[in-house]
Protein backbone atom coordinates (compact mmCIF):
# COMPACT_ATOMS: atom_id res chain seq x y z
CA UNK A 1 0.00 0.00 0.00
CA UNK A 2 1.21 3.33 -1.05
CA UNK A 3 2.12 5.38 2.19
CA UNK A 4 0.65 8.68 0.15
CA UNK A 5 -2.70 7.09 -0.10
CA UNK A 6 -2.78 6.76 3.55
CA UNK A 7 -1.98 10.10 4.37
CA UNK A 8 -4.23 11.63 1.75
CA UNK A 9 -7.88 9.16 3.37
CA UNK A 10 -6.90 10.68 6.83
CA UNK A 11 -6.43 14.57 5.17
CA UNK A 12 -9.96 14.06 3.55
CA UNK A 13 -10.92 12.46 6.79
CA UNK A 14 -10.61 15.69 8.62
CA UNK A 15 -11.87 18.13 5.70
CA UNK A 16 -14.97 16.02 5.60
CA UNK A 17 -15.51 15.85 9.17
CA UNK A 18 -14.47 20.14 9.56
CA UNK A 19 -16.96 20.56 6.11
CA UNK A 20 -20.12 18.86 8.47
CA UNK A 21 -19.03 20.31 11.60
CA UNK A 22 -18.92 23.42 9.88
CA UNK A 23 -22.18 22.70 8.21
CA UNK A 24 -23.96 21.46 11.12
CA UNK A 25 -22.93 25.44 12.65
CA UNK A 26 -24.17 27.20 10.11
CA UNK A 27 -27.79 25.42 10.50
CA UNK A 28 -28.03 25.59 13.75
CA UNK A 29 -27.56 29.43 13.84
CA UNK A 30 -29.98 30.11 10.81
CA UNK A 31 -32.29 27.98 12.95
CA UNK A 32 -32.21 30.26 16.07
CA UNK A 33 -31.41 33.60 14.98
CA UNK A 34 -34.61 33.06 12.05
CA UNK A 35 -37.65 35.89 12.45
CA UNK A 36 -40.99 36.18 10.43
CA UNK A 37 -42.87 39.14 10.07
CA UNK A 38 -45.76 38.84 12.93
CA UNK A 39 -46.65 36.64 14.88
CA UNK A 40 -48.69 33.22 13.96
CA UNK A 41 -51.17 34.86 16.05
CA UNK A 42 -52.16 37.97 14.35
CA UNK A 43 -52.20 36.58 11.06
CA UNK A 44 -54.07 33.60 11.48
CA UNK A 45 -53.29 29.33 11.40
CA UNK A 46 -52.61 29.96 7.39
CA UNK A 47 -49.59 32.52 7.87
CA UNK A 48 -45.92 31.45 7.09
CA UNK A 49 -44.97 31.47 10.91
CA UNK A 50 -47.26 28.45 11.45
CA UNK A 51 -46.05 26.41 8.59
CA UNK A 52 -42.25 27.21 9.00
CA UNK A 53 -40.06 24.01 9.00
CA UNK A 54 -38.09 25.63 11.25
CA UNK A 55 -40.41 26.53 13.53
CA UNK A 56 -41.95 22.97 13.67
CA UNK A 57 -38.21 21.37 14.39
CA UNK A 58 -37.72 23.33 16.99
CA UNK A 59 -41.43 23.93 19.11
CA UNK A 60 -41.61 19.86 18.37
CA UNK A 61 -42.62 17.63 21.66
CA UNK A 62 -40.92 14.11 21.38
CA UNK A 63 -43.00 11.17 21.99
CA UNK A 64 -43.27 10.14 25.42
CA UNK A 65 -44.13 6.38 25.94
CA UNK A 66 -46.72 5.64 28.97
CA UNK A 67 -45.60 4.77 31.94
CA UNK A 68 -46.74 1.94 33.26
CA UNK A 69 -47.31 1.20 37.06
CA UNK A 70 -44.70 -0.81 39.14
CA UNK A 71 -45.44 -4.42 39.74
CA UNK A 72 -47.56 -5.53 42.60
CA UNK A 73 -45.64 -8.30 44.44
CA UNK A 74 -48.47 -11.01 45.87
CA UNK A 75 -47.66 -14.21 47.56
CA UNK A 76 -49.44 -17.54 47.12
CA UNK A 77 -50.11 -19.39 49.99
CA UNK A 78 -51.28 -22.42 48.21
CA UNK A 79 -50.16 -26.07 49.50
CA UNK A 80 -47.73 -27.67 45.99
CA UNK A 81 -47.50 -31.36 45.92
CA UNK A 82 -44.43 -33.41 44.55
CA UNK A 83 -45.09 -36.05 42.55
CA UNK A 84 -43.49 -39.53 43.02
CA UNK A 85 -40.13 -39.98 41.52
CA UNK A 86 -39.87 -42.36 38.28
CA UNK A 87 -38.08 -45.35 39.24
CA UNK A 88 -37.79 -46.45 35.50
CA UNK A 89 -35.94 -44.33 32.73
CA UNK A 90 -37.81 -42.22 30.18
CA UNK A 91 -35.30 -42.10 27.58
CA UNK A 92 -36.09 -43.86 24.25
CA UNK A 93 -33.06 -45.16 22.25
CA UNK A 94 -33.93 -47.10 19.00
CA UNK A 95 -31.50 -49.99 18.55
CA UNK A 96 -30.76 -49.11 14.93
CA UNK A 97 -28.72 -46.28 15.72
CA UNK A 98 -26.46 -47.19 18.27
CA UNK A 99 -22.87 -47.51 17.13
CA UNK A 100 -21.33 -50.84 17.63
CA UNK A 101 -18.68 -51.55 19.75
CA UNK A 102 -15.19 -51.31 18.85
CA UNK A 103 -12.91 -54.24 17.27
CA UNK A 104 -10.06 -55.74 18.89
CA UNK A 105 -7.30 -56.44 16.53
Amino acid sequence: MNPNSQSDSERSRKWNALLLVLALAVFAVVQVVHVHNGSANEDGPSSAATHCSLCVAAHAVPFAPAISPAPVLTFNTEVVSASDPEVSSQLLVPTAFIRPPPQVL
